[in-house]
């Protein structure tokens, strides 16, 4: 995985306490090239929800390739700085363990969540869930372990050809975090990561690839 990465990008992408959202409503924070930001605050808690939409003329096979390559994320994934999976459970499980890369002088976080992935049979859409959980893999020495976070990728394919693309990201880091960095991830990192996540999917090796268990629209 990572699928989700995930997450992660999902992960150390951004705080959501800076992020201002009216309750219950998706608030568009930006749009650019295609990218579109949203936050809101739908069950009323201290942390914010994020969502991330575009659409990329592809594959779902590859799509869930790119997310599933644990050695192409620090391509995409901001301030990835190390990631893999501990374990695949089966086809549509693994448990997936991501690293951040902070910036001094704020120490670098980890994750370990448990990813699963199904599709629904009559839109053909993947859907890719992951939720930290506590007890499968040791704390790790200079690491904040981030105690929350959940994310989930929806590929949608549309009848033109194009994916439907769309991230949802809620998270807790954990310790303390400075204002200028929360700023930092939640203004740069959800956008640079979608870029150059698209940037990556066109890649041939996504491209030409084909997943027996991801039926194609």
């Amino acid at each position: 995985m990572p699928a989700v990465s995930f997450i992660l990008f999902v992960l150390i992408l951004f705080n959501m306490s800076v992020i201002k959202a009216q309750t219950g409503e998706w608030k568009k924070i930006k749009d650019i090239d295609g990218i579109s930001i949203y936050s809101t605050n739908k069950d009323n808690s201290e942390l914010k929800t994020v969502k991330i939409t575009t659409e990329a003329k592809t594959s779902l096979s590859a799509l869930v390739s790119l997310i599933k390559d644990a050695s192409a994320q620090k391509k995409w994934v901001f301030l990835n700085k190390n990631c893999r999976i501990l374990k695949v459970c089966n086809v549509g499980e693994w448990i997936y363990y991501g690293q951040t890369d902070a910036p001094w002088p704020v120490l670098d976080r980890d994750i370990v969540s448990r990813v699963r992935m199904i599709q629904v049979p009559d839109t053909k859409e993947v859907i890719i869930t992951a939720q930290t959980e506590k007890g499968l893999y040791p704390k790790q020495k200079n690491f904040v372990r981030i105690p929350y976070g959940y994310s989930q990728w929806r590929f949608m394919p549309e009848k033109n050809g194009n994916v439907k693309i769309s991230l949802i990201v809620k998270v807790n880091f954990g310790g303390n975090i400075p204002l200028w960095l929360m700023r930092l991830v939640a203004t740069r990192g959800p956008y640079l990561s979608m870029k150059h996540f698209l940037k990556e999917l066109k890649k041939e090796k996504y491209q030409n690839i084909s997943i027996p268990e991801i039926s194609e629209p």
